[in-house]
């Protein structure tokens, strides 16, 4: 298999009845994804399942009890940084083996470069789009680029920016 995409997050805004959220990047074994909704981190087997391990298009990370409406939820690719693969001096080359042990060293770089890249951790304030960046006034975490909104769990508020003034919504 080869390695067709840089993601290993998807982030959406709970709609307080559904409980099916798809992720699109593959995952080896359903441990490989750590889920949070409203920052809280969620239990594997107990809060959610999920389908679609060893998928190269992903699967569905299903939910027992739907978040409720306006919840950030946050899906994120974590493996654990070990290295398990193992070659037998003299037996044939084991090329699928191989190739899943690149492909688990890129999703391991590209964990890196994005825990590298963000300056908060994936429990932070996500706007609709799953984007991060600073409230440029506060800079309290969850502010979109400009014209955009986002939920700011310091203060418990919707706002928007508009390029020029920070605005309360609703």
């Amino acid at each position: 298999m080869t390695i067709s995409t840089t993601k290993n997050r998807v982030d959406y805004i709970g709609g307080g009845g559904e409980n099916t959220f798809p992720y699109t990047f593959r995952i080896f074994n359903d441990e490989d994804l750590k889920v949070y909704v409203a920052t809280v981190l969620q239990t594997l087997g107990v809060d959610y399942t999920v389908t679609g391990a060893g998928d190269d298009t992903g699967g569905n990370v299903v939910f027992a009890t739907a978040p409720t409406a306006l919840a950030a939820v946050a899906i994120v690719r974590e493996l654990e940084i070990i290295q398990e693969t193992d070659y037998t001096e003299g037996d044939k080359f084991p090329a699928e083996t191989h190739e899943a042990a690149l492909d688990k060293l890129t999703m391991l770089i590209q964990q890196m470069a994005y825990a590298i890249t963000q300056t908060t951790p994936a429990t932070s304030n996500t706007d609709y789009l799953g984007k991060l960046a600073a409230d440029p006034v506060t800079g309290a975490w969850g502010a979109a680029e400009g014209g955009r909104w986002w939920y700011n769990t310091t203060d418990h508020q919707f706002k928007g920016w508009n390029g020029t003034d920070i605005i309360l919504l609703g």
